[in-house]
């Protein structure tokens, strides 16, 4: 992303929560942000019965809420694994 793209993302962040940009910016950096190619790889998304990155990052989310009181309780990776529907996704993706 160009350093004119990040400052406009940043501001946008910034208004949208009600913060500062120097605030919007630690958070903006803490993401994961993908290419049209990494979201169509089977690596993030997986495949049918191999869930890829994407289950753990759901997970961790979960968890995090879950610790910050935003949700009552986690899912289990196993909940979160019987959620995914991934049969013929990353083929559907290209």
């Amino acid at each position: 992303m160009g350093r004119s793209a990040a400052d406009g993302s940043v501001k946008a962040v910034a208004a949208e929560l009600g913060t500062t940009a120097t605030d919007a910016r630690a958070q903006l950096a803490q993401g994961v942000f993908l290419t049209a190619e990494q979201v169509a790889s089977a690596d993030w998304p997986g495949t049918d019965g191999n869930p890829g990155k994407l289950l753990s990052y759901v997970t961790d989310t979960g968890r995090f809420l879950a610790g910050r009181q935003q949700i009552d309780a986690a899912p289990s990776e196993d909940a979160v694994r019987k959620a995914f529907y991934l049969k013929g996704l990353p083929d559907v993706l290209k």
